[in-house]
């Protein structure tokens, strides 16, 4: 899904087949903003690394997951977290983060990296 401007969901049909081949993953992942981690099979889901190796802000949805490293790592410095029920809301939301405030977050993205990492 595309809005024309600024969003872009891209979705598969589980088999790595349909309207997604066209997309380069690690060119979209590179200049994406935000990255969306929806809930993984186990405490969380690998999609918060791949955000951050990328440097991404990741976008936790999920109600209770438990989040890696979470001693030495402040996630709210550099992530955003939203329920399940807010999905539909996720571009309002992520628009109504001030400018400067994602320009810190992204900012601290390769801090973390490294953090990431090497823990």
């Amino acid at each position: 899904l595309h809005n024309g401007r600024d969003l872009i969901m891209v979705c598969t049909n589980g088999g790595g087949r349909g309207s997604a081949q066209h997309w380069d993953y690690k060119t979209l992942m590179l200049s994406s903003v935000f990255s969306v981690a929806p809930a993984g099979n186990g405490l969380h889901s690998f999609r918060l690394a791949e955000a951050i190796f990328f440097g991404s802000i990741p976008v936790i949805v999920d109600d209770e997951v438990t989040l890696p490293f979470c001693s030495v790592l402040d996630w709210r410095r550099f992530s955003v977290r939203i329920r399940q029920s807010q999905v539909s809301q996720l571009p309002q939301l992520l628009r109504a983060i001030p400018p400067a405030e994602v320009a810190r977050m992204q900012t601290r993205l390769p801090g973390v990296k490294r953090k990431y990492i090497f823990f």
